[in-house]
């Protein structure tokens, strides 16, 4: 069975995403681990510590995929994309 890492801002951004890929996935067992930041200046701040968790969130083994969704709130999405990706670089992840 898949497990899917999630990073979301809030608990209606986790129950929209488990949902839709569960749907997407339909016909198919799935698990879904989700790490909430709290809001996108937390997520932000801790998403790549909550992507090296997922290292060991399946029983002790990775995950399948990890995803981080973060709103945009009218921000350019490269730059967010950019400033994400230079953090994991910095990390060395």
């Amino acid at each position: 069975m898949p497990v899917y890492g999630l990073v979301v801002e809030g608990l209606n951004d986790r129950e929209a995403l488990e949902t839709l890929i569960k749907r997407l996935l339909a016909g198919s067992e799935v698990e879904v681990i989700t790490r909430l930041a709290g809001d996108k200046k937390r997520l932000m701040k801790n998403f790549a510590g909550l992507l090296e968790s997922f290292w060991w969130a399946n029983q002790g083994s990775p995950v399948d995929k990890a995803f981080v969704i973060r709103d945009s709130n009218g921000e350019d999405p490269a730059g967010i994309l950019a400033k994400m990706q230079a953090t994991l670089a910095a990390r060395g992840s």
